[in-house]
């Protein structure tokens, strides 16, 4: 009687021990995006939740700072990360790869650096040693944007060592209200203005802005793109998502936009991304390209029937 009781007493704890195990391996299914309060990334954040909800999934967003969300990913309280901006993050890429799971670049042609507006380009405004021949037309100003960014460093240097014949400019720093009101005060007058911009942005759809070549290379990091994370056993808990994830890949062009309709007019990320899902759906196939939805089934021909897409 006593061995049979043992056996049973074995048999219950190695049945429980499973059961903990199967459940650690699927936590209820439910993705959790990690999300911010910058356009590209809720824009992003926004169409991967509504493509993932019509084709089977649950999906919650967790909202934190930006560092708080690469420690989300990399404790496990996170599933998916697409915000993660390079060059800036790179150092702590090598540190910490060992923590998340690399996937892609899900954007690409990122760009930071002094511009001006098309009409000023195309009088020969091409990259900063230019700028000197008609320091008048700019009232030797360069638009920074606010202290505290990258532009007004760099600009600094160029002013103290009198790089590009350029040691007399002032630097106008503002808010990036500031900034944006001298831009638009600018082009509506077709005045000459040399302003800090940077893509992904707004300001690329609604104003024809060129960006100048930087021939002694004072901006190191002009060039910039976006990677996404996964948690550590997110690959082999969900093997369909990451071939999705991998194919998830958004222009510049298409961030921009993010930026326009997302921070500039404040629309709602959920509404606006089921509206680009459906107006865009040769681009949501391609994300979809050999991924199954929950139930088994084409995951593009799931996500069509739920959107009543023909």
């Amino acid at each position: 009687m006593k061995k049979t009781i043992t056996t049973l007493i074995i048999i219950i704890l190695l049945l429980l021990g499973f059961c903990e195990i199967s459940m650690a391996q699927n936590p209820d299914d439910v993705i959790i995006l990690g999300d911010g309060n910058w356009p590209g990334l809720r824009g992003k954040n926004a169409i991967v939740k509504c493509i993932l909800e019509n084709i089977g999934y649950k999906v919650e967003r967790t909202f934190a700072s930006e560092p708080m969300l690469r420690q989300g990913v990399a404790e496990g309280d996170i599933d998916i990360y697409l915000g993660a901006w390079m060059p800036s993050l790179k150092e702590s890429k090598k540190k910490n790869m060992d923590k998340y799971n690399f996937v892609t670049v899900n954007m690409h042609e990122g760009l930071s650096n002094m511009a001006v507006p098309a009409y000023v380009y195309n009088e020969g405004i091409k990259d900063f040693t230019d700028l000197s021949k008609y320091a008048e037309k700019f009232n030797k100003k360069f638009y920074a944007g606010p202290v505290d960014w990258v532009y007004d460093d760099y600009l600094r240097k160029i002013v103290k060592n009198d790089m590009y014949g350029l040691g007399d400019w002032e630097i106008v720093t503002s808010n990036k209200a500031g900034l944006m009101a001298a831009l638009k005060k600018a082009i509506k007058n077709e005045e000459w203005i040399c302003h800090c911009a940077w893509k992904p942005q707004w300001t690329n759809i609604v104003f024809d802005i060129k960006y100048l070549d930087d021939p002694k290379n004072v901006w190191p990091n002009k060039h910039s793109w976006v990677d996404t994370y996964t948690r550590k056993g997110f690959p082999e808990d969900h093997p369909e998502l990451m071939t999705f994830l991998k194919q998830f890949i958004i222009s510049v062009e298409t961030n921009s936009l993010f930026s326009l309709e997302i921070g500039e007019k404040k629309r709602d990320p959920d509404t606006f991304a089921k509206e680009w899902v459906k107006n865009n759906i040769s681009t949501v196939s391609r994300f979809l390209f050999l991924v199954k939805a929950k139930n088994g089934e084409p995951a593009i021909k799931v996500l069509k029937k739920n959107l009543n897409i023909n």
